[in-house]
């Protein structure tokens, strides 16, 4: 059985959105989207000052959490 890892999503402030659960090497495929009013989002990043953006093709390696 693939090792399965959870990525969880910091809204900062926005709307929540439930962890998700990965296997090791697969992509995060279509990302949630949040929403906090007055505000648009971005993307999701890897910390949540200063990191950097992922995408759809990024590969799941362990557990991470990412910010709006």
């Amino acid at each position: 059985m693939p090792n399965t890892y959870t990525i969880t999503w910091n809204s900062t402030g926005g709307s929540a959105v439930e962890p998700s659960t990965k296997t090791y090497d697969s992509t995060l495929g279509t990302l949630p989207i949040s929403t906090k009013e007055n505000y648009s989002l971005n993307g999701w990043y890897t910390s949540a000052s200063g990191g950097e953006q992922i995408s759809s093709d990024t590969r799941v390696r362990g557990n991470a959490t990412y910010y709006a």
